[in-house]
């Protein structure tokens, strides 16, 4: 019940939440907002066909050991986001959501259903080299997977076996970290689901639904493993910190920022990708397949309204758009 009350509540703390921020500029604000209606409305259309519906939990989901305050409410995520950061500017920004822009957070949570709170942070800003960062991904991992695994295990079938499935936001230096990250959690949690005994409802290699990686920083030393998550690493133009040209599993979108307002020198601020990340969410979120072939209609769409450019490539090098 009280998750319940904290997700309808979850877009008003968000607009105070942005209300607060002082270091924006109303007018940017506004001209975000009405490019963010268009744009949203035509992402829409281009998605009407594909039956669009997020993925929610029901009450047959809940664990009986928790009693009964969830029967009878729907629309219950059954994936919580774990978001990792890049480097940070303050040691108070480490796994803190203070990292992060405050509408990138509000379109994550209005597209997950879940609120700030329950959100998990994780610090990915180790070392200036890829390889300290793939190292401390690893170790982070194995030290979360208890509290990560303790969360995915609260909410299960009728046959009791856990629904509960991740999903990743990395930007930055955390996009390194975040894959080494990924792959290290999915294995620890899978050892301590079997210690107890415990089935998932969907195939172990699902559960990771999907990663978001915003301005990768150091891309060509990213290498996906195929999986069941859709990988997909977003770049701009202008942003020589970062590049599209991961391999494996991923698909690199190298894009022009639609606004650009967080950091209009580099465009390589997370909020800068907000725009773009409402209508990925709302791809990664639907029920078709062919997610690849929805990202490159949304990004011809974008075009269309925008006027801004875009090349989307696969982690095997192939340039589909």
């Amino acid at each position: 019940m009280k998750r319940c009350l904290r997700k309808a509540k979850a877009s008003t703390r968000n607009s105070f939440k942005d209300a607060k921020d002082s270091n924006k500029s109303f007018s940017q604000k506004e001209v975000a907002k009405k490019l963010q209606a268009s744009l949203k409305k035509s992402i829409r259309q281009v998605h009407a066909a594909n039956s669009v519906s997020k993925r929610v939990r029901n009450a047959g989901d809940a664990n009986p050991h928790l009693g009964s305050d969830l029967k009878g409410f729907q629309g219950l995520s059954i994936e919580f986001p774990i978001l990792i950061n890049g480097k940070v500017s303050d040691d108070s920004e480490r796994g803190d959501d203070s990292y992060w822009n405050n509408d990138l957070l509000a379109t994550i949570s209005r597209e997950t259903g879940y609120a700030y709170e329950d959100f998990k942070y994780v610090d990915g800003d180790h070392g200036i080299w890829s390889k300290s960062r793939k190292n401390a991904g690893t170790a982070k991992a194995k030290t979360d997977a208890v509290a990560v695994w303790e969360k995915m295990k609260g909410y299960r079938d009728d046959k009791g076996r856990v629904t509960e499935q991740l999903q990743f936001f990395t930007h930055s230096r955390g996009s390194v970290f975040g894959a080494a990250y990924m792959e290290s959690l999915k294995k620890e949690v899978s050892v301590l689901a079997k210690s107890e005994g415990i089935d998932f409802a969907y195939d172990v290699d699902d559960m990771i639904v999907y990663s978001v990686n915003m301005g990768p920083h150091q891309s060509n030393s990213l290498n996906y493993p195929k999986s069941g998550a859709v990988n997909v690493n977003v770049s701009h133009f202008k942003d020589i910190l970062s590049g599209n040209d991961a391999k494996g599993d991923v698909i690199n979108i190298h894009s022009n920022a639609i606004d650009d307002s967080d950091d209009f020198i580099l465009e390589h601020g997370n909020g800068t990708f907000t725009e773009e990340l409402e209508g990925i969410l709302e791809i990664l979120g639907n029920n078709d397949t062919a997610k690849l072939n929805q990202l490159i209609e949304l990004y011809k769409e974008i075009e269309r309204t925008t006027k801004k450019s875009s090349r989307i490539d696969t982690g095997s090098g192939l340039w589909v758009k």
